[in-house]
C-alpha cells in the first residue's frame, strides 16, 4: 500500500505482434513506449521488465534503456526477469538485483533538518529490505523509529519512493524482513557498501522488540540502546494490559490457518500473543529458517521435515527386528539384511501416522504396496526421487564396508518402494557413499571427486553444476543435489553449510536432511552447534541413537570408499 501517489499500479506494453518480431522491429517499440511514458507522466522513473518473447529473441534492453536515460533524462531501468527464468521469488531477487545495480546509490540522503539532533540523541539511518506494506503494518511500526531517532532511509519496496530507494547506500544497517524474496540485495549492500544487515519481523510483540534490539546492538549507540529498551518497557506493558482480558479466555485454543502467504506470516504472531497454539506450525517471514532447529519438539510442519520418516526407514533395513541370513552369493551380511519389506512395512506404519508431509511419489508407492506386498515400483523416468534419497541414511550404515555392488542393491531395495528411477538411483547412491567415505576418514576432497564422477557418469546432462547458483531448489533430485554439493564444497563447517543450503529456499526439508547426513559424518558430532542439540526432543534423539546402535556396525579403514567406482560404470 502507498500512502502518495499511485503510478506504480499503472503499467504499459509494446503489444508486440508477429510482424515486429519478424521485422526487427521489437527494440524500436520498446524505446517508443520509453518516450511515451515519459511524456504522458512524467514518472520519477521508468522500469522495463523483460518478457519471454523479448528474451527469446535476444533484444538487449539493458542497451535500450541506457540510451533512453541518457536521451530523456529520466532514469529507465531494465528488470531482465523473463517469465520462464524460474519462480515467482527468483523474480523478485532478479529486480533486486536491479534496484542495487542501477538505483541505490544514485543521490544523497537530505541533510537531517536541524534542531532535531542533540546531545545524547543522534539521528541514526537504517532501510527495511523486503518489507512490501502489502495491509499497511509498516505505517503502525514507523512511530517507533521516529521516537527512537532512527531515520528510515528506505523501504524497498512498501510504500517507497524511487528517490528515497536511491540513498538506500547511505544506511548504517539493514533489517532483511523477507529473506527468501530479498536476501541478494542486503547480501550486496553488504559487498558493496559494507552494510550490516540482520533479519527480523514486525509479526508480533515479541518480533517488534527483538528487532528494534537488533538494530540498537548493531548501531552500537549507548543512548540509542537506553531509548530502545525504555521504548519497549512502555510498549510491551502496555500492549499486556490490554491483552490480558483476552489472554485469558483464548489461552490453550488451539488454531488451525488455512491460509496463504503474508496472511499466515500477520496472523500467527498475533494468535499467539493472544495465548493461542497454531496448529500445525507454519513458516515465518522473518528468515528464521536460519536456524534449521529452531524448534524440533514442535510437530512437523511444512518448513520442518518429519522426522518419524526416517525412523520409520531404520526399523527396515538393517534392523535387528527385520535380519535374516544372507542368501547365496550374499558377499555383506548386513547387506544382504537391506531387504525392501522391512522397509515397505516402516513406510506402511509412518503413512498410517498421518504424517503432516507426504509426497505425491511416496504416497502412490505405499499406497500399492499395501494391499499387494509389491515393493517395486514400475520403472518412470519422472520419479523425482527427493524422497528416497532423504531417507537413506540406515542404509548408508548398515551397508558400511559391503563392497559396491552390495552397497547399490541395497540403495535399489529401499528406493524402489516407492521411487524407480535411473537418475534418481545414482544421486541417491552417490550420496550413500558420501557417508560411508565420511565416515571412514574421507575428506572434503574425497566427496568433491565423487561428485565430479556422477556428473560424468550420467550420459544426460542432470547432475553437471552449471556453476550458477541453485536457488529454490525442486522435487527433482538433481536440482536438490546441486544446491547440497555447492554449500558443502563452499563451506567450512557443519553449521554454514546447513544454514547455507536451508536458504537457498525451494524443498528445504529435503536438502537439509541429506546435507545434514554427509555434513555430520564429514564434521561429527563435535561439529554440530550445542544450542541445536539442547533444543533436540529427548526423546526423538535416544530413539535415533539407539536404531544407529542396533546396526552393529563395525569401523572399517577408508581405503574402500572411493570404490564407489560403480557410480562411473
Amino acid at each position: 500500500r502507498s500512502s502518495g501517489p499511485t503510478l506504480y499500479k499503472m503499467g504499459m506494453t509494446t503489444d508486440l505482434t508477429e510482424q515486429d518480431v519478424v521485422m526487427g522491429r521489437s527494440e524500436k517499440r520498446l524505446f517508443h513506449a520509453i518516450k511515451q511514458a515519459i511524456d504522458l507522466y512524467s514518472p520519477a522513473a521508468v522500469f522495463v521488465y523483460n518478457t519471454y518473447i523479448p528474451a527469446l529473441i535476444g533484444d538487449d534492453i539493458g542497451a535500450i534503456c541506457k540510451e533512453a536515460t541518457a536521451r530523456w533524462g529520466t532514469p529507465v531501468v531494465p528488470v531482465d526477469a523473463a517469465g520462464f527464468y524460474g519462480t515467482k521469488n527468483l523474480g523478485n531477487r532478479i529486480a533486486g538485483d536491479s534496484m542495487v545495480k542501477y538505483v541505490g546509490g544514485g543521490r544523497e540522503p537530505d541533510p537531517v533538518p536541524p534542531g532535531i539532533e542533540r546531545d545524547g540523541f543522534k539521528v541514526h539511518a537504517v532501510t527495511l529490505v523486503g518489507e512490501y506494506n502489502i495491509a499497511g503494518e509498516l505505517w503502525h511500526v514507523l512511530p517507533l523509529f521516529d521516537e527512537l531517532g532512527s531515520r528510515v532511509l528506505s523501504t524497498l519496496s512498501g510504500d517507497a519512493r524511487f528517490r528515497e530507494v536511491q540513498t538506500m547506500h547511505r544506511s548504517e544497517v539493514n533489517m532483511m524482513v523477507c529473506s527468501k524474496a530479498m536476501i541478494n540485495v542486503a547480501r550486496k549492500l553488504q559487498e558493496a557498501f559494507g552494510t550490516p544487515w540482520f533479519e527480523g519481523s514486525f509479526y508480533g510483540v515479541a518480533d517488534v522488540s527483538e528487532a528494534l534490539r537488533d538494530f540498537a546492538r548493531i548501531i552500537n549507540d549507548p543512548d540509542l540502546t537506553a531509548r530502545t529498551e525504555a521504548l519497549i518497557a512502555r510498549e510491551e506493558s502496555a500492549l499486556r494490559a490490554k491483552l490480558e482480558p483476552w489472554r485469558a479466555r483464548l489461552k490453550g485454543r488451539k488454531v488451525l490457518l488455512y491460509t496463504g502467504g503474508v496472511k499466515s506470516w500477520s496472523i500467527i504472531s498475533a494468535l499467539q500473543d493472544l495465548g493461542m497454539t497454531v496448529w500445525p506450525p507454519a513458516p515465518r517471514n522473518d528468515g528464521e529458517v536460519h536456524d534449521p532447529l529452531r524448534d524440533p519438539r514442535a510437530p512437523p510442519g511444512p518448513s520442518q521435515p518429519d522426522w518419524r520418516w526416517l525412523a520409520a526407514v531404520a526399523q527396515g533395513p538393517g534392523h535387528r527386528r527385520h535380519r535374516h541370513e544372507p542368501g547365496p552369493g550374499a558377499e555383506h551380511p548386513r547387506a544382504a539384511a537391506v531387504g525392501p519389506a522391512g522397509g515397505g512395512r516402516g513406510l506402511q506404519v509412518w503413512m498410517r501416522g498421518k504424517p503432516v508431509d507426504i509426497g505425491h511419489t511416496v504416497r502412490r508407492g505405499i499406497a500399492r504396496y499395501r494391499p499387494t506386498g509389491e515393493v517395486v515400483v514400475p520403472p518412470n523416468t519422472y520419479d523425482a526421487s527427493n524422497g528416497a534419497c532423504m531417507r537413506c541414511l540406515p542404509v548408508a550404515l548398515c551397508t558400511l564396508g559391503a563392497e559396491p555392488e552390495p552397497v547399490a542393491a541395497a540403495n535399489r531395495a529401499q528406493s524402489h518402494v516407492t521411487h524407480h528411477s535411473a537418475v534418481g538411483d545414482a544421486g541417491t547412491l552417490t550420496v550413500i557413499c558420501m557417508v560411508q567415505t565420511a565416515l571412514t576418514g574421507g575428506c572434503l576432497a574425497d566427496l568433491q571427486t565423487m561428485a565430479e564422477a556422477l556428473a560424468a557418469a550420467e550420459p544426460e546432462p542432470e547432475y553437471r553444476d552449471d556453476r550458477r547458483r541453485a536457488e529454490n531448489p525442486g522435487g527433482h533430485l538433481p536440482e536438490t543435489v546441486r544446491a547440497v554439493f555447492q554449500a558443502l564444497f563452499a563451506a567450512d563447517g557443519f553449521e554454514t553449510v546447513l544454514v547455507d543450503v536451508v536458504n537457498r529456499g525451494g524443498d528445504a526439508d529435503t536438502t537439509g536432511a541429506i546435507l545434514g547426513m554427509i555434513a555430520g559424518a564429514l564434521w561429527g558430532p563435535g561439529g554440530i552447534p550445542a544450542r541445536w542439540l539442547d533444543a533436540l526432543d529427548a526423546a526423538t534423539s535416544d530413539q535415533c541413537a539407539e536404531q544407529a546402535n542396533t546396526l552393529d556396525r563395525p569401523v572399517i579403514p577408508h581405503s574402500w570408499a572411493p570404490g564407489c567406482a560403480l557410480l562411473a560404470g
